[in-house]
Parts: C-alpha cells; sequence; structure tokens
C-alpha cells in the first residue's frame, strides 16, 4: 500500500471532527484524550515506522477509547485486505478464552490462551496505556484488535495440550451466522437470527414455519449473533413480542433527537444527498438541512413507522428472548422494543449499546482513509439516560463463565 505522508494532518482533521462536530459533544466537550496517541504517532513517525496500517491502529484505538462503535476510521485504498485472527475469545482474569472458532480449526471452544506475544492478556491488559477495549467489564471486552496485534501464542488445550501457535491472518470478512429454526422439545422452538444482510431470508423462514413458531408453547428468539442495521428486516418478529395489538408507531414511540447543525456537518450531509435531489423525500431533507446550517443543536422529533399504519396482531405464546454483548445494531432496537412491551422475557447479558447515536457521517480525511462519526444523539442519551458502555440489561442475567465455551449455558437458563 503506497504510504501518505501527510498523518499529522489526516489526525488534526480526525480530531477536529470529534473536538466540533461530533454528536458525543452534548455528553463532553472531551470526547478523547488525545495526547498519548499524538505522542505515539509522533514517535513512531520519527523512528521511520509510522504508515497507514499502524496510524490505523492508533487512531482506531484512540476513538475506542470513547466506547462509541459508531465511531471509526477505515481504510479505502483497493490495496488494503482487511484481515481477522479466525476465532473469538472472552477474558477471565488473566486468560483469554476461546468461545468460538469457526476458520481456526487449530483451536476449539474451550481453549485457554495464557500467553500472547509471551505475555498473559492479563498483563497485556494492565500495561494498555488507555483502555480500548470498549469496556472496564471483563466478559464485555472486545479483544479481535489485540489479536491481530499478535505474532504467536500460546494455548492450553481442553485435553491439557499446551502449544506455541503463529495467529493467522486471515483476508476478507467473518463468514455470516445463518438464519435457521431448531425443535429443541416437543413444545419448544427456536429460532436463530443470523445476518439481516441477506434480503427476505428471515420473513421467508418465518413464513414457511408459521405453524411452528404459533404453535411452540415455548418460542425462544435467539439474536446473539444477529447482526445487521436495517430494523425493517427484523418485522416479520414483532407479533411475537408484542403486549397487545397496535401500530409500530404505537410500540415505538415518538423518536426525539439532538442533531448538531454545524456548517461543516450540512455540508457533509447535502454531499451525502446530493445524487438522490430528484427523489421528493430527500429533495424535503436538503430543504430542511439547508434550512440548519450553523444553527448549532436542533431538537428533532420523528416516526419511523409512517408508512406502516395497520395494527399488527401479537402471535404465539411465551416467548423468550436471547441476548449477549454482542447483540447490537437493528437486533438491539428490536430487544429494546420487546423491552418495553414487557411481553417476553429477556435472558443473556446486557447487548452491547449501539442506540445512541445515529445520522452517520462518512468524511475522507485522506485519500487512503475516511472517518464515520455521528451527527445526532437521542435525547435520553443527551440527558444521561443512554446505553453506551452497558446496553440493556435482561430481565435474567446470565454472567459468562468458562463452562459457556463448552455449553449454552444462556439456553439451558431459557429453557429452565
Amino acid at each position: 500500500m503506497a504510504d501518505n505522508p501527510y498523518y499529522d494532518r489526516q489526525l488534526r482533521d480526525v480530531l477536529n471532527i470529534l473536538e466540533h462536530d461530533y454528536a458525543g459533544l452534548v455528553r463532553t466537550d472531551a470526547p478523547v484524550d488525545s495526547q498519548y496517541y499524538i505522542q505515539a504517532a509522533g514517535m513512531a513517525w520519527k523512528k521511520g515506522e509510522l504508515d497507514q496500517l499502524l496510524f490505523l491502529r492508533y487512531v482506531s484505538q484512540m476513538l475506542a477509547t470513547t466506547m462509541d462503535r459508531s465511531l471509526r476510521l477505515s481504510v479505502v485504498s483497493e490495496e488494503y485486505r482487511p484481515w481477522h485472527a479466525g476465532f473469538d475469545v472472552r477474558r477471565v482474569g488473566d486468560f483469554l478464552y476461546v468461545t468460538a472458532s469457526r476458520e481456526d480449526s487449530r483451536l476449539r471452544p474451550g481453549d485457554r490462551i495464557t500467553e500472547l506475544n509471551g505475555r498473559s492478556p492479563g498483563e497485556h491488559k494492565a500495561r494498555f496505556q488507555k483502555n480500548f477495549l470498549y469496556s472496564d467489564v471483563p466478559e464485555r471486552e472486545m479483544w479481535g484488535n489485540v489479536l491481530k496485534m499478535a505474532e504467536h501464542m500460546t494455548v492450553e488445550h481442553t485435553n491439557g495440550h499446551i502449544e506455541q501457535l503463529p495467529l493467522l491472518r486471515l483476508d476478507g470478512q467473518r463468514p455470516p451466522e445463518s438464519t435457521r429454526i431448531e425443535q429443541i422439545s416437543h413444545d419448544a422452538v427456536r429460532l436463530i437470527v443470523g445476518s439481516l444482510d441477506f434480503a427476505g431470508t428471515l420473513e421467508t423462514i418465518v413464513a414457511a414455519e408459521r405453524a411452528k413458531l404459533d404453535g411452540a408453547t415455548l418460542l425462544i428468539l435467539d439474536l446473539r449473533h444477529a447482526t445487521g442495521d436495517d430494523p425493517f428486516a427484523l418485522l416479520p418478529l414483532v407479533p411475537y413480542i408484542l403486549s397487545e395489538e397496535k401500530t409500530m408507531n404505537e410500540a415505538e414511540g415518538t423518536q426525539t433527537y439532538r442533531t448538531l447543525y454545524t456548517p461543516e456537518n450540512c455540508q457533509r450531509r447535502l454531499e451525502q444527498l446530493a445524487p438522490f435531489r430528484d427523489d421528493p423525500e430527500a429533495a424535503g431533507m436538503i430543504h430542511e438541512i439547508e434550512g440548519h446550517v450553523g444553527a448549532g443543536w436542533v431538537t428533532e422529533t420523528f416516526t419511523l413507522w409512517d408508512d406502516m399504519p395497520r395494527p399488527i396482531v401479537p402471535r404465539g405464546n411465551r416467548v423468550v428472548v436471547l441476548t449477549d454483548t454482542w447483540t447490537e445494531g437493528a437486533p438491539e432496537a428490536f430487544v429494546l422494543l420487546a423491552k418495553k412491551e414487557g411481553r417476553a422475557s429477556i435472558v443473556g447479558r446486557a447487548t452491547m449499546g449501539t442506540l445512541d447515536f445515529s445520522s452517520l457521517i462518512r468524511v475522507r480525511v485522506s485519500d487512503t482513509a475516511a472517518l464515520t462519526y455521528p451527527i445526532s444523539i437521542s435525547e435520553d442519551a443527551a440527558r444521561g439516560n443512554g446505553y453506551l458502555g452497558k446496553g440493556m440489561t435482561p430481565s435474567k442475567v446470565v454472567p459468562f463463565t468458562p463452562d459457556e465455551c463448552l455449553e449454552d449455558v444462556i439456553l439451558r437458563a431459557a429453557l429452565s
């Protein structure tokens, strides 16, 4: 990848956005403590070690200290190939436990990683200058980027065998989780929701298995591995969490957000909408934004489901929703609705906490890097009652233990 020498300019542009245009400013006028990362990047530059990937690492870590998952820096060069380690972990004490390994056949759930590059994960955590794991709670920490920085690891397998292994660098996106239905017992059915990015998959399965879902004495909606940002994709499941017949707008209510209309945010938003200027809805949005240029914070209310005026009739019997830390985006919004309705039991762990921010803008900070950031924050979050860093707590909390690597403890709790 061709190096871009203007890393100081890139970093300055990123910090300028965070200090003037980022919706998180409603919570604090200093969203990031940038001094450490400025110094680290400067030292690497002096040593001749700073390239786009190391710069991406420093800035990504800095953004992660906010615990806001909507903030991210992306490399946009065609030469860059994203990669990952191929397995998932959770920390307990000094060690990481493998919870899933769909792509690295050398590992199995329950294997324990005792060292990364010669130090225990616990020691690495203690040495971090800043916490970029998105949480202070071990079971909620995200170690994926740390694994990408390691060259080798010491693994203690479940059979007691200990070995040194190099970490893999697997190109491309991780394989998506499939959506499927399982008959757990004669009266219990589990619907595992996977990626929502495949149009119609969930809708097709629900339509085909309607009798089974409606007739189950216990229906388990498993959202622990559900991914996607399209709230419309989960509409087929809404009848199973509604407490009574109502429209979606009646169920969700009016949404209230504060949007930061700086001149720069307005210009960037207008650039996003420019290709759709001939569309009446986009034209209306353009006109509204043009009227807000430089207005600063503006409180806005809206309803999301105006094009769905027909009431939805509840279906099914007893319903349990399964959640985990990784439940975010549209699945997390679905869990929030289920919690508001109060009909379904929610079992598992607090969700990721990604519902506070919206209206994402993507801006190029160089020819090879782009920053994504939100310009809107929910009124609840603006008042200090949001979900950032803590998520939504289930009605029945199941803390993580290494036993869960070998047994589905959350599912067992739901069945009990």
